[in-house]
């Protein structure tokens, strides 16, 4: 009987590259790791051709096909278990504290850090398949969570939108040690709004968008050929949605006085609060949209929809570096 390529066999796997391409002294097998569970790889890889249309000939056909520039982006959606993937999306230097429990400082750079993925699809009868895309970059990241039941339900998940420089197909798959940690889900989510915790959370969302258009770093240049070279940030975004079930003023008196928000505001992921979560605080962030609709059959519920100036992630947990 044929063997065919279940997505739950899949291993995939990404890596620090030491340049933009290049792995340099690091190897997947000893600086691989799996970035979460239930990774879903979804490519749009595309091969662009030129047309060659008339050389002289009496001829109304295309008469052939040149080579051209090879496009690359793909998402990677991921139940998360770590935060070691915010290192590639803008905040590419962290400092990391601590003996046994460590934190992770989390600063923005002005240039986005690089990783390989390995992408390996297993088969015992019709052999393995796996593409290795280097010169991979996250440009923009979602971060998703509702609360729910059941058994995919509640799960903490980040969708990456990212590009790769340049892919190769082989067959022989890395050995990366399996990812065992706890997956994050919707309980271990807290919200603080102008300094005070709300519980009322239903749902919600946060992104980081990098800016980055890979057709910018397209050039006619002969030694990077038909890839990009190095993806370039030009201004990070930051954004929310907090859903809630609310019972006062307090979040359409902010809507309504043109000023950020004062006191703390933050969103914490905890698995747990001395081994591993997240803190993300958020910098002058605003209402930019007040939806708050009549619920004439239940209770009503409000979509703070916020931007802000900067983000400080401060991660804890067991793992030595980020």
């Amino acid at each position: 009987m044929t063997d065919y390529f279940l997505g739950k066999r899949e291993q995939i796997a990404i890596c620090p590259e030491d340049s933009y391409g290049a792995l340099g002294t690091k190897t997947v097998a000893a600086d691989g790791f799996i970035p979460g569970m239930n990774i879903v790889v979804t490519p749009d890889f595309a091969q662009d051709w030129q047309e060659v249309l008339q050389t002289g000939t009496d001829s109304v056909e295309v008469l052939s096909f040149q080579p051209s520039v090879h496009l690359y982006p793909f998402t990677m959606e991921f139940v998360v278990t770590d935060w070691r993937w915010l290192k590639y999306c803008a905040f590419g230097t962290v400092g990391n504290v601590g003996s046994g429990n460590y934190t992770h400082t989390f600063v923005l750079n002005k240039a986005v850090a690089s990783f390989t993925m390995e992408w390996a699809k297993r088969s015992t009868s019709g052999g393995n398949e796996v593409i290795t895309a280097t010169g991979c970059v996250i440009k923009k990241a979602t971060l998703k969570f509702t609360a729910g039941t059941g058994a995919n339900a509640g799960f903490i998940k980040v969708t990456c939108d990212c590009v790769a420089q340049s892919i190769a197909i082989g067959t022989s798959i890395t050995t990366v040690t399996a990812n065992s940690r706890t997956p994050f889900q919707f309980r271990m989510v807290k919200y603080t709004f102008e300094g005070t915790e709300i519980k009322e959370v239903n749902n919600g969302e946060f992104t980081i968008d990098t800016g980055i258009d890979e057709n910018k770093s397209r050039y006619c240049n002969s030694t990077v050929n038909q890839n990009i070279f190095e993806p370039i940030i030009t201004v990070v975004r930051y954004n929310g949605r907090i859903n809630i079930n609310y019972n006062t003023d307090a979040y359409s008196t902010v809507f309504s006085t043109d000023a950020a928000m004062t006191s703390t505001n933050k969103l914490e992921f905890i698995e747990n609060a001395s081994t591993n979560k997240i803190v993300l605080t958020f910098t002058s962030p605003i209402m930019t949209s007040l939806k708050n609709p009549t619920n004439i059959d239940g209770i009503d519920n409000i979509d703070i929809i916020m931007k802000m100036t900067s983000l400080a992630p401060v991660a804890t947990d067991t793992l030595g570096t980020y």
